[in-house]
């Protein structure tokens, strides 16, 4: 019989693992699954739980959300059992944002706020950034922009003392995105313009691609075409130099918009379905009806009114699906500020 590694030999192996998370989600599935089940035949129940939630990070990142879901409850139920705050706060970050990619809201709002209590308690400063960053999506999803905002602002500030690329840009991005849906498109603007060079210096370059499409939006609704139609191919080309499906169904949304805008119906329609077809293969329930919400625009500019009513119909089926009173697409819920 193989001899097990040593419970400090697994924590190595699950910080290299980490450390290509983002980069190889894939490649590193099947070794997260083997120490899995070498540190539970150990009896390392911290490495356990700790390859578990990395698992469900993998597992997020090729977007299948419900086993995202079900590995973080595993490493919850084991964090709760040895008295594990961090594991604790990691695994109920990851049930947040599993459960936020499904749809459900409300439910991804109480273990994002529970995870935000643990780990400001540990004064775990990165895992409060994030948590915070994921909280004001929520905010942001039920038009609460004052509250993500000041969220945000706390992230940032944290940041501030406490440095990290990844997670500035990513706190950055969330911020561009919140003043646009909130109409603030100059600061938006600006926030990119200030952004995009970091963006741009990452590995992969996979920031780069949001924040080209937050200009291009940026500038559709500032009414300046020109500059809208620039920054949507240059992010598709980026999105097309990275291989990233995710990145390139929004830089093809984002593509569309400015084209609708144009009144190049045809064309908009076209990259739409090739976006919908990315996201049929893996993206969020949410991410499919929202496409065809852009559809049914599209298909309504020229006066199809049948084929837009087909896809409305589909968008408005999903909303009401997922709203059971705590977990409401529509916005409909007002969430109250997390606990400081």
């Amino acid at each position: 019989m193989v001899p097990l590694p040593a419970q400090s030999t697994l924590q190595r192996q699950l910080d290299a693992l980490e450390a290509r998370l983002v980069a190889a989600p894939e490649e590193i599935e099947a070794a997260l699954h083997d120490l899995v089940s070498q540190a539970e035949r150990a009896g390392d129940i911290q490495a356990q739980g700790r390859a578990l939630v990395i698992l469900g990070g993998s597992l997020f990142h090729q977007r299948r959300f419900p086993e995202v879901v079900r590995k973080n409850e595993l490493a919850l139920e084991l964090a709760r059992r040895t008295g594990d705050r961090g594991l604790e706060s990691r695994a109920l970050d990851g049930l947040g944002i599993g459960k936020q990619k499904m749809g459900l809201y409300g439910q991804a709002f109480e273990h994002y706020t529970q995870s935000l209590q643990l780990s400001r308690t540990l004064r775990d400063h990165l895992s409060v950034v994030r948590t915070l960053s994921h909280l004001a999506y929520l905010y942001r999803v039920h038009r609460q922009f004052e509250q993500a905002m000041t969220l945000l602002a706390e992230a940032q500030d944290l940041l501030l003392r406490h440095r990290h690329p990844r997670y500035a840009l990513a706190v950055s991005g969330n911020l561009v995105w919140t003043h646009i849906d909130a109409g603030n498109y100059q600061q938006a603007l600006a926030i990119t313009h200030l952004f995009l060079p970091e963006a741009l210096d990452q590995p992969g370059m996979r920031y780069a691609v949001p924040f080209y499409c937050a200009q291009a939006i940026c500038y559709l609704r500032l009414k300046r075409l020109p500059e809208a139609l620039t920054c949507a191919t240059r992010a598709m080309q980026e999105a097309e130099r990275q291989l990233d499906s995710d990145a390139d169904a929004v830089s093809l949304v984002t593509m569309a918009e400015v084209l609708f805008a144009m009144n190049e119906f045809s064309r908009a329609e076209e990259l739409l379905h090739r976006a919908l077809g990315r996201a049929e293969l893996g993206g969020s329930e949410m991410a499919r009806a929202n496409v065809r919400a852009k559809l049914a625009q599209v298909y309504a500019g020229p006066g199809n009114q049948q084929q837009a009513f087909a896809y409305a119909r589909h968008f408005f089926e999903v909303q009401e699906q997922r709203r059971d009173g705590s977990d409401d697409p529509l916005g409909m819920v007002r969430f109250p500020p997390p606990a400081r």
